[in-house]
């Protein structure tokens, strides 16, 4: 579980950088605005979304490693797919954001944490 946690700071330092790059990108390019901010959009989205997951998988080791009482858990799958619906609903109906550029922009959570694993792998293997 700690491989977890060590992801997840990994995650939200780049995402960190990414961001800021693209307030910058969305200040110096006025033309682009709606395009970066759309891509903005759909990376908080995701970002949060990742953020949750780990939160819920956190929560899940702790309840197996109890071994008490049986409780219905679930991994928050509908919340994570109404935060990405949020994201598209609010671009579709703002013009200050392009719809595709969100919708590319909720890939990125999942893109990261198959880089930020993949490198962890190739680095304990050598």
């Amino acid at each position: 579980m700690n491989d977890l946690a060590g992801f997840l700071k990994t995650i939200s330092r780049s995402s960190l950088v990414l961001f800021a790059a693209g307030l910058v990108l969305w200040s110096v390019l006025p033309t682009y605005r709606p395009y970066v901010a759309g891509l903005l959009l759909g990376m908080l989205a995701s970002y949060v979304n990742v953020m949750y997951l780990g939160m819920k998988t956190r929560q899940l080791a702790d309840l197996a490693a109890q071994r008490g009482e049986r409780k219905r858990f679930n991994l928050g799958f509908l919340t994570r797919a109404a935060m990405a619906i949020l994201a598209v609903m609010l671009a579709y109906k703002s013009e200050q954001f392009e719809l595709v550029t969100t919708i590319i922009g909720l890939f990125y959570g999942q893109a990261a944490l198959f880089i930020t694993a993949a490198v962890a792998f190739f680095r304990k293997s050598t």
